[in-house]
């Protein structure tokens, strides 16, 4: 290699060092700037978020999202410097993202419903709520679906666009549930001393709470009967136990009617016991007299008394 090669190349290098070593530098430097701004961005999002007491799992998933946003335009930035032109990336981000998309439509439209309900709190985990036809207590709240276990331990996993987009029966929001269980007795039955044993059976309930709405009410004066209906408050979690014992021990409380019929009934049977045993009496007294009789006509006849003129 010549003197006038070496001298070329040296003149490229150092015009090279000169047009693009300046550049080099200032995207160096706008890139270490940038993340130690992007970290304290993070920071103050994650500070603000806390006090706002968003959800955890959204959080964590709003901070991930808008370090990567920060971090995708930092780059933008740092090549700008070279002149790479920031329209170019806006068309490939705006196309990737048209054609993700179209991709993953249903999963977007979960996506979104999850931030929505991470967001508002509709639900929390361990509320029991009915979703979409569906009963259970929340065992999993995540971006894209919510995990149920029915009363029967079944394990339901319910789409996020689907709850967002239906009803939602939220049964532990007011901190306890209402359990109302339905009570016939008949037309001729003291009402009063039927609610007095119902409404004992309710504060007897150890898992029953005092609450102003407990009570027992007249619901309905059906074909045949009166309907009653025995109203007990208690947690969520006690709700079906609670439920299962006052329909069994309301179905077991005494109708003051049906005693009374019984009562009848008894009575009935002795009375007329009692008058069997006197009908058989007089019939065995007049057994008795008429063999009696028959004994003294034999015997006058025996006698062959004569009885005066």
């Amino acid at each position: 290699m010549n003197t006038e090669t070496l001298s070329l190349r040296l003149e490229k290098a150092l015009h090279f060092a000169k047009i693009y070593g300046v550049k080099i530098l200032s995207a160096i430097a706008i890139f270490w700037i940038g993340l130690k701004l992007i970290g304290y961005i993070d920071r103050l999002i994650d500070t603000a978020l806390k006090k706002a007491k968003i959800d955890e799992s959204l959080r964590k998933f709003l901070e991930s999202l808008s370090s990567a946003f920060l971090k995708i335009a930092l780059v933008v930035v740092t090549l700008g410097v070279f002149g790479v032109e920031p329209n170019s990336f806006l068309a490939i981000f705006g196309a990737a993202g048209l054609a993700v998309g179209l991709a993953l439509q249903g999963s977007l439209a979960n996506f979104a419903s999850g931030v929505m309900i991470l967001f508002f709190k509709p639900y929390k985990i361990g509320d029991f709520v009915t979703i979409n036809g569906n009963k259970g207590t929340v065992k999993q709240i995540a971006i894209f679906d919510t995990t149920l276990i029915t009363p029967d331990h079944k394990t339901v996993i319910i789409p996020n666009s689907l709850i967002t987009s239906n009803n939602i029966i939220n049964g532990s929001r007011q901190g306890n549930t209402r359990v109302d269980v339905s009570v016939g007795i008949s037309y001729d039955a003291d009402i009063k001393k039927a609610k007095e044993v119902l409404t004992k059976i309710i504060t007897d309930h150890p898992l029953a709470l005092s609450h102003n709405g407990s009570g027992v009410f007249v619901s309905e004066l059906a074909d045949s009967s009166v309907n009653l209906i025995v109203r007990a408050y208690t947690k969520p979690p006690h709700y079906r136990t609670v439920f299962f014992d006052l329909t069994e021990q309301t179905k077991n409380f005494p109708d003051t009617w049906e005693v009374f019929l019984m009562m009848c009934i008894i009575v009935s049977l002795l009375y007329a016991a009692v008058q069997l045993l006197i009908l058989a009496l007089w019939e065995y007294i007049f057994r008795e007299c008429w063999r009696m009789s028959d004994h003294w006509r034999e015997y006058l006849s025996s006698q062959q008394v004569q009885l005066p003129a």
